[in-house]
């Protein structure tokens, strides 16, 4: 027991960790023992499923009781951050913060200086990078949430030495 802390039991829980951390650890090592199977693969059914996958383990321990809202909040503030590039902009403040943007958005829009752009060239390609960067980082703070139990890191573990075999 890490001093300073308190039990589950003296913290009004069960001993038994929620059942949305073990779901969310099995599903982990699961994904890390079916990752490798993926790796070069072309179908974008096995990356789909992967991240599907993820994402369920993320809500499953976000649904399972507090977290630390600093490192919770951090994958959000980071897709906030990378999602401001679709706002819609005035061509005015996209040539002061995007020229390259701003160019390629007058082209599109056939030189209509009252037209709005975005500092993301590509709008679609930025919102399916942002929606892995999220799954990403939200596994990551999963991983290292879980990782404060004995149990659910002996699982994890077990499922990335696994897929070495």
């Amino acid at each position: 027991m890490i001093p300073g802390r308190t039990s589950p039991k003296k913290a009004g829980r069960p001993s038994a960790r929620p059942f949305g951390e073990a779901v969310a650890t099995a599903i982990l090592a699961s994904v890390a023992v079916a990752a490798p199977l993926a790796i070069g693969g072309s179908s974008s059914w096995a990356k789909l499923a992967i991240e599907s996958a993820c994402t369920l383990a993320v809500a499953a321990c976000a649904l399972s009781g507090s977290r630390n809202v600093g490192l919770t909040s951090l994958p959000l503030i980071i897709a906030g951050l990378a999602g401001l590039q679709l706002l819609p902009l005035s061509d005015s403040v996209l040539v002061w913060l995007a020229p390259v943007s701003a160019g390629a958005w007058k082209v599109a829009n056939a030189g209509d200086p009252a037209a709005w752009g975005r500092i993301s060239v590509d709008p679609h390609a930025t919102v399916a990078s942002l929606r892995t960067l999220l799954v990403g980082l939200g596994t990551v703070v999963t991983v290292v949430g879980l990782g404060r139990y004995k149990s659910h890191r002996r699982l994890l573990l077990g499922g990335v030495a696994a897929s070495g075999i």
